[in-house]
């Protein structure tokens, strides 16, 4: 049996200012303590060893006698400590919810000697001459950079009547992991403080992406202080899970780590063999117009120093030439494109398919999906965009983390349950897949869907961001009582579009394990246009439960709406009674949408 190594830092550290005195922070080291703990509980007897990396008073846990407790004071005794395990050790999971100081004391001053020392610095260029503004603060910087550095191992004398400290960044512990063991599973920790959930999630997600990390945990330190530890699990595939309590953070954090610890990724093995077979400049100008429109559009966020998203042209029987593996899909060159040679399956434990491959950057993530793709659908072209909109009619897949076993599945899954015809489909808040003849065909419609299809969108221009916080701002002024729903949370409102309107508001919760309650509201002027927009949103929301699992949709409503009592005899939803306790929420925010949405629409 394989036994599966772990490392998790916890608590949090220090550093000196002298020989008594530090600056640190309050970590514990109790969620840490519990994840070290679920290991045990949830891993039984593949786990091997443990290393578990903590501050002097951090909180042990209970196996603590069946693992190797290392302590640590300072950054720079946690990088050694880091260094020491990843370059002994093969580590399969690694848990960094250490709290790491980001600051460390360089040099310590009064205000009288680091008044005399930039005087003494500035009398002495000027000898020169006057001095522009840009010398000056030249001379006051170098002054500063070239201040005595903290003498640690000495105390201070207490009658100092102030001083002055000058912090440095400390290294970045946690991009040094993937780069000393690529392949180990990495769990970054984000805490911000008193911020939104939008802005909570899109922290935790840059920390994920600049650091490779397979999963984060993002908490909000005023949550931690209410005594409820809440925060979000976030995944590679841009989603995420609301996790309270310790308890749960960590039986759900290492549940999550160990089902997808086993996920299987592709292989790329570039063919060295000279001479390669050229890219004609049909298949390159075609790629390069419409990476330009999609760019352009919108459909290919910029990340890090390329574009999500990628598409293909088949280039033969077997044969596909692919967007490279983070380039700029809207300023295409040649060497951006890659030629897929073969595919084949491994049977190698880490990967599901080795890809041969020509060309000079490695080949999108998803190759080995347009490979599958090209075998079941008979395409010629495959087009991949990121939006977040989630459209009517369209067959959605499940989000799985890119490049993956799963997420191959469940797209090829996706244009199986679509039937023959099928031309596109949507990954759960992930994008769109559209196949067909050519590129150009593939862009065309996208474009209809996105100028005829009712979609539902995340909360995110600053317009309807404005919508939102009028709403929440009018609820404190007349001290309404709270919602037993998170309906003053953006995170779980969507804009609903039609043919490019604003037409209305969507709030969906995930309540329990089976439920799903949402509250739909239209702008007045659209309901029963004809167009069935209220209708088409339902829709949508009841194949997001059935992706989800929810086995039961609640409806909460003020409004007397047909389409609703239509929509309870098809698909057997559960209209609950009027909830008083958000009645007036609801109200205000129904005027408010009003009132906004006629401002930006």
């Amino acid at each position: 049996m394989k036994k599966i190594n772990v490392v998790i830092t916890s608590g949090g550290t220090e550093e000196s200012i002298d020989s008594v005195r530090k600056i640190g922070n309050m970590s514990s080291g109790r969620l840490g303590a519990r994840i070290c703990d679920e290991f045990f509980n949830q891993a039984g007897n593949k786990l091997g060893k443990v290393f578990y990396i903590c501050s002097k008073n951090a909180v042990l846990p209970r196996h603590h006698n069946q693992i190797e407790v290392i302590k640590v004071s300072t950054v720079q005794s946690l990088q050694k400590a880091v260094e020491d395990v990843l370059t002994k050790q093969k580590i399969h999971y690694f848990v960094h919810s250490m709290a790491v100081s980001d600051f460390t004391v360089a040099s310590v001053s009064t205000s009288s000697e680091m008044s005399e020392d930039i005087a003494k610095a500035l009398s002495i260029v000027m000898k020169n001459g006057i001095l522009s503004e840009d010398q000056i603060k030249n001379t006051v910087f170098n002054t500063l950079e070239s201040n005595k550095p903290a003498n640690k191992d000495k105390k201070i004398s207490s009658r100092e009547s102030d001083l002055l400290l000058r912090l440095v960044q400390t290294p970045k512990i946690i991009s040094l992991i993937k780069q000393l063991q690529p392949e180990t599973f990495l769990i970054g920790f984000k805490l911000l403080n008193r911020v939104s959930r939008s802005d909570l999630f899109e922290s935790g997600f840059q920390l994920l992406r600049t650091n490779r990390c397979n999963l984060v945990f993002a908490n909000d330190l005023a949550d931690i202080r209410s005594g409820m530890h809440t925060g979000l699990l976030i995944f590679p595939e841009k989603d995420h899970i609301m996790l309270r309590g310790k308890e749960v953070v960590a039986r759900d954090l290492v549940s999550a780590a160990l089902k997808r610890g086993e996920t299987r990724y592709i292989r790329s093995i570039c063919a060295c063999e000279e001479p390669r077979t050229p890219i004609s400049s049909d298949v390159y100008l075609a790629f390069q117009s419409i990476g330009e429109k999609l760019f352009e559009e919108g459909y290919l966020p910029v990340v890090e120093s390329g574009t999500y998203g990628n598409m293909s042209v088949r280039d033969g029987k077997s044969k596909f030439v692919i967007t490279g593996r983070n380039v700029d899909k809207g300023k295409i060159t040649k060497d951006m494109l890659v030629r897929i040679l073969t595919v084949n399956q491994s049977d190698e434990e880490k990967h599901y398919a080795d890809i041969l491959y020509e060309g000079n950057v490695k080949p999108s993530i998803d190759a080995a999906i347009h490979a599958a793709i090209y075998n079941t659908a008979g395409c010629k072209a495959i087009m991949h965009i990121h939006t977040d909109k989630i459209l009517y009619g369209i067959p959605i897949a499940t989000n799985y983390a890119c490049g993956t076993e799963d997420e191959c599945n469940a797209i090829i899954d996706a244009f199986q349950r679509g039937g023959q015809g099928t031309h596109t489909i949507q990954i759960y808040k992930h994008g769109l897949i559209t196949i067909g003849e050519n590129l150009e065909e593939c862009l065309e419609k996208l474009q209809i869907l996105f100028e005829n299809a009712v979609s539902i969108n995340k909360i995110q221009t600053d317009g309807e961001k404005v919508m939102f916080n009028e709403w929440l701002k009018h609820l404190d002024e007349v001290n309404v009582i709270e919602s037993p729903l998170p309906i003053r949370d953006l995170e779980h409102f969507y804009v609903i579009i039609q043919e490019g309107k604003r037409k209305g508001v969507l709030f969906i919760h995930e309540n329990g394990q089976d439920a799903l309650t949402f509250i739909i509201y239209l702008l007045p002027e659209y309901r029963s246009d004809g167009k069935g927009v209220g209708a088409k949103t339902i829709d949508i929301v009841t194949e997001l439960g059935k992706l989800k699992g929810k086995s039961n949709l609640v409806i909460q409503t003020i409004e007397e709406c047909g389409v609703v009592e239509y929509y309870t005899k098809k698909h057997g939803f559960k209209i609950t009674d009027r909830d008083e306790k958000i009645y007036k929420e609801l109200r205000f925010l129904l005027c408010c949408v009003n009132k906004i949405f006629k401002k930006i629409s």
